[in-house]
């Protein structure tokens, strides 16, 4: 049996696949009584399950959650479809390029669950909170440097150079209350207090979160008929799947094994597809001086792009909802590069790239590929590290902890490996996250790759107000990247969420922002 066949087997153990629960609906013949219309359940409790809770239910411990911290939490703005803005907090924006300012123009009908009215004192306390305690979304608005509120509602955010982007990481600033956080500090993770329509009333850290409609309240712009939602952290994906079937979830979330999906969506369940980013292994510039590597030719990396069979890897893994990597921008995006192509699979090509650069007999990598199982496919790695021996290349593989892994990866503590799986995803429409993988100001084993024309056209985009030139830029800086080879790109990976088929209303507007305000259950 090939690898490639091999690894398929393997991953389609990890779930075993059950029979239909029922024989499909008998479909309504021409002149026969029309069904019945369905009447929502006096049962709105909504089961979700996620394969980890953040560490409390503040918004400061998670930048990921967002559909946890959207429960208790209002957010300044809100996505729609394709990174659409919608108000939230804020009703209008304005962009005063003059002095690097966005003006907010604050809703004045909210209120928190502990009885005071949310005013522009709130959402300026929450930017300078991010900003001065680092909280997890402080990635997402590192260029603020002070948020200040005018009067009662308006408030000024003032960026230390112009961000025409900033909007795209409103969505992630969950509004705190600024006296009673202030004075709650340490506890407010357990005891929370925001203004969304619902309020906590349990938490277990790695287990479950609860929250309920609250009492007597009226959210002016979010009209939900859940009356609880019930989060459980549930890692393992059969699990989920096995949960959602038996009727103890609701709503499951993750990379399914693709024929899972289809036997679901023969069942019934409603599934909806986002892509979850690209999956790659990114090049470790100062691990090549360390290591003393050959990967410091270009030849070489081209060589091991070359290697990787991708439509093999998007046949095999994800059966049609997945397709080859050309480049880490999603397909979707406004600034997507169409012209662009995956480098085909030609071993031929690499070994002779490999010849050119001086390994005619190939070569041992001695850091070898470290990762994640929380973030990259096992699968794709082992297929990856053979398709790597496969030309001469011998790549030994190191699988760590999620913790552990991000401290390597982020703690500049020491050599870390050659290549490091990551998958790469824009969470916020504006590639945010770019400078943590291509940051030229991070020192030693905290840098990752460092490319100045890459920097020089994204901060050049952040600055630039309008969105079809900002784009253009943008696009231009992932060319430059993608012509210094830093990454071995695989395929597309696509992410899942399905429902219970009594469950209506649910819609996913982003790969990371998703809300429960339209959902109900029927009969």
């Amino acid at each position: 049996m090939s690898r490639l066949g091999l690894v398929f087997v393997l991953t389609a153990l990890v779930v075993s696949a059950c029979a239909p629960a029922s024989a499909p609906p008998t479909p309504v013949q021409p002149g026969a009584p029309a069904p019945p219309q369905e009447r929502r359940s006096a049962n709105q409790v909504l089961k979700v399950a996620k394969t980890g809770l953040p560490l409390n239910a503040s918004p400061e411990s998670s930048a990921l959650n967002n559909d946890v911290m959207g429960a208790a939490f209002d957010s300044v703005l809100r996505f729609g479809p394709n990174f659409a803005y919608r108000p939230g907090i804020a009703e209008k924006w304005e962009l005063r390029q003059a002095d690097n300012t966005w003006r907010l123009t604050i809703r004045t009908d909210l209120t928190f669950s502990n009885g005071e009215k949310l005013t522009a004192e709130d959402v300026a306390y929450t930017f300078n909170i991010i900003i001065e305690k680092r909280w997890a979304q402080f990635a997402n608005i590192s260029l603020v440097s002070k948020a200040t509120a005018v009067d009662e509602k308006t408030v000024d955010v003032t960026t230390r150079s112009l961000d025409a982007t900033l909007l795209n990481a409103l969505p992630s600033v969950f509004v705190v209350p600024a006296a009673y956080h202030a004075a709650n500090a340490n506890e407010f993770g357990l005891k929370p207090v925001g203004s969304a329509p619902w309020e906590l009333v349990e938490f277990r850290p790695a287990d479950r979160a609860i929250y309920r409609l609250r009492p007597n309240y009226t959210h002016p712009y979010r009209k939900t008929t859940v009356t609880e939602i019930q989060f459980f952290a549930l890692p393992d994906l059969g699990q989920q799947i096995n949960g959602l079937r038996g009727g103890e979830m609701d709503l499951i979330s993750g990379t399914f094994p693709t024929d899972q999906v289809d036997i679901l969506k023969g069942q019934g369940y409603q599934v909806q597809i986002q892509s979850a980013g690209v999956s790659a292994a990114q090049i470790l510039a100062p691990e090549i001086d360390a290591y003393g590597s050959p990967l410091k030719d270009i030849r070489v990396r081209q060589a091991l792009n070359y290697a990787i069979n991708r439509q093999a890897l998007a046949d095999t893994f994800y059966k049609g909802y997945s397709e080859p990597a050309s480049q880490i921008a999603d397909k979707n995006a406004p600034y997507f590069d169409p012209n662009k192509r995956p480098y085909p699979y030609d071993p031929a090509k690499a070994k002779q790239l490999l010849a050119e650069a001086g390994y005619p007999n190939g070569f041992a990598l001695a850091g070898g590929i470290v990762f994640s199982p929380l973030n990259s496919n096992p699968n794709l790695v082992a297929v990856m590290q053979g398709a790597f021996r496969d030309i001469g290349v011998e790549v030994p593989v190191r699988q760590m902890e999620q913790a552990a892994f991000t401290a390597l990866m982020n703690g500049g503590q020491g050599p870390r490996g050659d290549l490091s799986m990551i998958q790469i995803a824009d969470a916020l429409g504006s590639f945010a996250q770019l400078p943590n993988l291509f940051d030229c100001a991070r020192q030693g084993f905290q840098l990752r790759w460092c490319n100045r024309e890459f920097e020089r056209l994204f901060v050049a985009s952040k600055g630039e107000p309008d969105a079809t030139k900002r784009n253009a830029l943008l696009r231009d800086a992932l060319n430059a990247i993608d012509a210094d080879v830093p990454y071995v790109l695989q395929v597309t990976v696509p992410q899942f969420t399905i429902t219970n088929p009594k469950i209506r209303g649910f819609e996913w507007t982003t790969r990371s922002f998703y809300d429960f305000d339209n959902v109900y259950r029927v009969e």
